[in-house]
């Protein structure tokens, strides 16, 4: 009859207290859902019932943490491409940039943190709750490296709970393949010979608790249930290196980066560490003093990413000039001076002589009007110009835009009658030779990737389970550059994606675990929560600035129509030749020290600086150029023009 004194262990039935909101899809059946891409976690609680509660003064509480471990892939709503302002300034390599700033950055690596605090804030720290234990605690590898390939075990970890209900015991599923073997014997002269296969593995189950026993014995196992668990659960996990710390606290870290590659065969190549990617769920045991009646339960993750910048540079020259040339011969249009000595009077004259010549820039160029003095510069300009009682020359630009020039010049002529008799004179001719240099861009410039810079980043995403809090979205946490990397410099300069050996794929998964851990304190690195997303990164505004460099696009700071004049005035008052380039490509931290910016002036600058917080009215902004919106105008005006002339 004692089988039945002891009840059977239950399995826990989990009641979700909090969640990461935007993966909620507050509508369904309809075109808008959530990111597939992103990171999200949710959080569930179970207390066992008071014959459970076995600890004199302490509460037990249950905490499952289920983290959906993925890569980062920013939206278009998240960052304001919506708005069609960057697309707008960006447009002529704006594709290229969207594909960076939209990309999907798998997931190398990804730290947890989980906290639990008293609901009310005033508690002694000798009253905050604590865990006593948690699983998983650290992560073993089941892959086997065999002459035929790689075999993988199934993953099946069931935790059960020990009638304290502060203690943990697991128990593993093993089914690892090692693989076959061959082996096969000859002889000459027909004698001997042989053949042999086997197949080797591991089936069964492992058993890991604190205390490890080998024993062998017969037992009732329903009986041994009822005597030894209290509570039972299962717990997704994915097959990655794991470690943890800080057991007894009321905060647990958890560490986790993608298993190395573990097998060498020739012509053996990878692109790259592994990505880490699916559910892993965490159990925590949580003590607290009865005198403590609710208690929060904080749930911070960060993922970490390789980012593969593109360097972009333009395909043939993008600038050059041209010259335009009027010479005027002011010469009374070649009448002799017998003709001009027409009467016995006095015949001396003067003559002025105008001019002007069109210039249209070769197909596939315009007049870049930002530069010289509004697109052209005088070369060269040398007149004579005689009359009476003065002579005269004047020249000028009287038309211009991106599409056409017109140089117009004057200048006069003399006609002298010498003796005031009819038998001819003195003609003083008059010279004109103007010159200018024309500046000229290529329209729609093509810009081609040469190269990429790798830099590495961590996003964020914080879950706070108290009292009802905003939604809080995937921000980005942490950024430095691969290359700036002390181990990277002597290094492969093999990238993600690059055919690279086994060795030089575990080597670089060694080198980003180092600075994942190594930014907690980087400060001038690390950024505060919600404050920078994809777009305001530092990597992105070094893509942006390097396509600017060098072209009339990249404007002084005081010309920027998209940025505020306030932020314009702090940013010329410390530099005040600042380009729209050396602004963008500044660290964040330098920035805001440099200029004296709070946090809020920080966002709105690097918002700014890609115009991703202007918005369009006229949709063909988004994807015409200037230059080829004013040419359709021109079209139409010239359409309309013909048809009044062809009614008339």
């Amino acid at each position: 009859m004692s089988n039945f004194k002891l009840n059977l262990p239950t399995d826990i039935p989990w009641k979700r207290i909090c969640v990461s909101k935007d993966m909620i899809d507050p509508k369904i059946c309809d075109s808008r859902r959530p990111k597939r891409w992103n990171s999200s976690i949710a959080i569930f609680q179970y207390s066992p019932e008071e014959e459970y509660q076995t600890t004199e003064g302490m509460l037990i509480t249950y905490i499952k943490v289920a983290c959906s471990v993925t890569g980062y892939q920013a939206g278009p709503d998240e960052i304001g491409l919506h708005r069609g302002g960057f697309d707008n300034f960006w447009k002529e390599n704006g594709e290229v940039l969207k594909d960076t700033i939209m990309d999907y950055y798998p997931c190398y690596g990804a730290i947890l943190e989980v906290a639990v605090a008293p609901k009310k804030k005033d508690t002694p720290l000798s009253q905050y709750p604590y865990f006593s234990d948690f699983e998983p605690k650290k992560r073993e590898l089941y892959e086997i490296a065999t002459e035929t390939g790689e075999v993988m075990s199934r993953s099946l970890k069931n935790l059960s709970v020990g009638k304290g209900s502060s203690t943990l015991n697991s128990h593993e599923i093993l089914d690892v393949d090692h693989g076959f073997s061959f082996g096969a014997e000859g002889s000459y002269a027909g004698t001997g010979g042989g053949f042999n296969v086997s197949r080797s593995g591991e089936w069964g189950t492992k058993d890991i608790s604190q205390s490890e026993t080998n024993s062998i014995r017969t037992t009732d196992q329903s009986q041994e249930s009822r005597e030894t668990q209290s509570h039972t659960t299962q717990i997704s996990q994915l097959y990655h290196q794991l470690d943890s710390y800080h057991m007894g606290t009321n905060r647990a870290v958890f560490f986790l980066l993608p298993r190395p590659h573990t097998i060498e065969t020739e012509r053996t190549f990878v692109n790259g560490p592994r990505n880490i990617e699916g559910i892993q769920e965490f159990f925590f045991v949580t003590m607290r003093p009865k005198d403590v009646e609710e208690i929060c339960v904080e749930a911070y993750l960060e993922t970490g990413h390789i980012a593969k910048v593109p360097t972009l540079a333009y395909e043939g020259e993008i600038e050059t000039t041209d010259s335009v040339t009027l010479n005027i011969l002011s010469n009374f249009d070649g009448r002799s001076d017998a003709v001009l000595d027409s009467s016995w009077g006095d015949d001396s004259t003067t003559s002025i002589k105008s001019d002007s010549i069109p210039y249209n820039p070769p197909a596939g160029w315009e007049i870049d009007l930002s530069k010289g003095s509004g697109g052209y510069n005088v070369a060269s300009a040398s007149g004579t110009g005689y009359g009476y009682p003065s002579g005269t020359y004047n020249y000028s630009v009287t038309e211009i835009d991106r599409n056409h020039l017109v140089l117009w010049g004057e200048v006069s002529a003399a006609f002298q009658d010498t003796a005031g008799l009819s038998d001819g004179g003195k003609i003083w001719t008059g010279t004109l030779n103007v010159t200018l240099t024309v500046y000229l861009k290529k329209v729609n410039p093509k810009q081609v990737i040469t190269g990429y810079e790798e830099h590495l980043f961590l996003t964020a995403r914080d879950l706070c389970c108290c009292e009802d809090s905003e939604m809080d979205l995937p921000f980005v946490a942490w950024e430095k550059p691969f290359k700036y990397i002390d181990s990277r410099k002597a290094a492969s300069e093999k990238m993600i994606g690059d055919k690279m050996s086994l060795v030089e794929a575990n080597n670089m998964g060694k080198t980003m675990s180092r600075e994942f851990m190594k930014s907690g304190n980087d400060i001038d690195r690390r950024y505060d929560k919600g404050k920078v997303n994809i777009l305001e990164t530092q990597f992105v505004g070094k893509m942006l600035a390097n396509t600017l460099k060098d072209t009339s696009r990249d404007l002084k700071i005081d010309k920027v129509s998209h940025l505020s004049a306030g932020l314009k005035a702090k940013i010329t008052s410390v530099v005040p030749t600042a380009s729209l380039s050396s602004v963008l490509q500044m660290p964040i931290q330098m920035q805001k020290e440099v200029f004296d910016l709070n946090d809020e002036e920080i966002k709105n600058l690097r918002t700014s600086l890609t115009a991703a917080n202007q918005s369009i009215t006229d949709p063909k902004l988004k994807w015409f150029t200037t230059s080829q919106l004013k040419a359709f105008e021109r079209t139409k005006a010239e359409k309309v023009k013909a048809a009044t002339k062809n009614k008339k």
